[in-house]
């Protein structure tokens, strides 16, 4: 893995988030970069891509415990959280269903 991935996967969360953070600590690193070591990381299965809506999504590495999300939806801000009693309820509730975490 180059340098610039390592940087990279060190500051997993939203793609511009990723680049700025990246960039701070490397300069040279470019938003091509980034959004490339990404595509590269999620098609390995070593990130995952979580789609919000309205164009949010968020970069999270695919082996954290499961967790969910809160949206404020004024400001963009993605809260995680978990919670043993919606945790149940979903383990009822999703056998049936295909959802995507």
């Amino acid at each position: 893995m180059t340098v610039q991935r390592r940087v990279i996967a060190r500051v997993l969360s939203g793609a511009e988030e990723i680049c700025h953070r990246s960039v701070a600590m490397d300069p040279k690193i470019s938003i091509a970069a980034v959004y490339r070591t990404l595509r590269i990381f999620e098609g390995a299965g070593i990130l995952l891509r979580l789609e919000f809506g309205e164009g949010r999504s968020r970069y999270e590495m695919a082996e954290q415990d499961h967790h969910d999300h809160l949206i404020d939806t004024s400001s963009g801000k993605v809260i995680e959280f978990q919670n043993a009693e919606l945790e149940s309820l979903q383990e009822k509730v999703l056998p049936i269903w295909a959802f995507a975490w």
